[in-house]
């Protein structure tokens, strides 16, 4: 509703959620911003052999402070990452890490969202600028405020002094 009503959300989303919203995917450099290290590791295995780290298709993950592990594909737990199939499994990590477990949550959220807002109308918008639609700019530059003063004094001394010519 806020967006509805032209008023900024006093909360900021991580980027990907934003690309979520327009249907872009979520790519490597996305990770970034959320979880350096995460992304940093993720670098490391593009430009590696990745086979001496013994990983498969699985993840861990921590719900309610259990941890478990989440096979990434059909069998992932059988299937060892490779300098072969890497890009498959960056991609299926980047997958598992910003859309599905979280998929039915964005859901709703998307189906309340374009009731009242059509996410048809949102395309032409790119997830910057989506996000500085909802929320604004975080940080101001001081000087920026100081703008509309300085142009009213340059705008006043020269009228005054084209009337005095």
């Amino acid at each position: 509703m806020a967006v509805f009503h032209g008023k900024l959300l006093d909360a900021f989303f991580i980027r990907p959620f934003y690309k979520m919203m327009l249907g872009k995917p979520i790519e490597l450099e996305d990770m970034e911003s959320v979880d350096s290290e995460y992304h940093k590791s993720l670098l490391w295995i593009r430009e590696n052999d990745p086979t001496e780290l013994d990983l498969t298709f699985c993840v861990d993950e921590d719900t309610f402070g259990c941890t478990n592990q989440r096979e990434l594909k059909p069998n992932g737990a059988q299937i060892p990452v490779t300098n072969e199939n890497k890009i498959e499994y960056m991609k299926l990590v980047i997958e598992w890490r910003f859309v599905s477990r979280i998929q039915d949550q964005m859901n709703s959220f998307l189906e309340g969202f374009n009731e009242v807002i059509p996410l048809s109308l949102l395309k032409i918008f790119d997830e910057n600028e989506l996000e500085l639609l909802m929320c604004g700019i975080q940080n101001i530059d001081g000087k920026l405020l100081m703008l509309p003063r300085y142009i009213k004094h340059r705008c006043s001394r020269l009228l005054s002094s084209a009337f005095k010519n």
